[in-house]
């Protein structure tokens, strides 16, 4: 360790410290906190732990140059804002994440204000609609077949009435699991 020439306000000699002093100088807990203008010592647990501070062999002591540059390339990741506070989430990320699904909302609503979007439950009412109607047409299929072919005997109808409700049996069967609707999405 040497020391400064010269007057230097009121102090007559400084240390001044070489980077290979600092290298191997160590730093109490309480003077580190204090350096580092930390509220408690005991935060500098929560920063040795996360790899932002370097603990020396003694109990209670930092390496200093070692914890400075640990610190100081913490700071820079957060203030680059690549790493959240606790370093624990890429900013970065989350933040291209959460644009991603603000975008695709704002187009869902879009789509939705220009009609181009059906809720689920209106497609699901539209198709009830729809399976209701094929439904009576199956039923009324006997009726006009025997209007159009008058020479069919009442056991051909009644062959052509059992064969529809068959039919919509199956079809009934097909449907009896609800369509998944999350299944279509890529």
């Amino acid at each position: 360790m040497g020391w400064a020439e010269g007057k230097i306000g009121d102090e007559q000699r400084s240390p001044v410290l070489g980077l290979a002093d600092l290298e191997h100088a160590v730093i109490h807990r309480n003077e580190l906190a204090q350096l580092l203008g930390l509220q408690s010592p005991q935060m500098l647990d929560v920063h040795a732990r996360e790899g932002h501070l370097v603990r020396a062999e003694k109990r209670g002591w930092f390496k200093l140059a070692a914890s400075i540059k640990a610190m100081a390339e913490h700071q820079r990741s957060v203030a680059a804002k690549h790493r959240s506070g606790d370093g624990k989430h890429d900013v970065a990320a989350e933040s291209a994440q959460l644009k991603s699904a603000q975008r695709r909302l704002t187009e869902l609503k879009i789509k939705a204000m220009e009609g181009d979007l059906v809720s689920a439950t209106e497609a699901l009412s539209v198709w009830g609609e729809f399976a209701k109607d094929v439904r009576a047409m199956f039923l009324a299929l006997p009726s006009r077949v025997a209007g159009e072919l008058p020479h069919l005997v009442t056991s051909e109808v009644e062959i052509l009435k059992r064969l529809s409700r068959d039919m919509l049996a199956e079809l009934k069967a097909l449907g009896e699991v609800p369509p998944n609707l999350k299944a279509d999405r890529t």
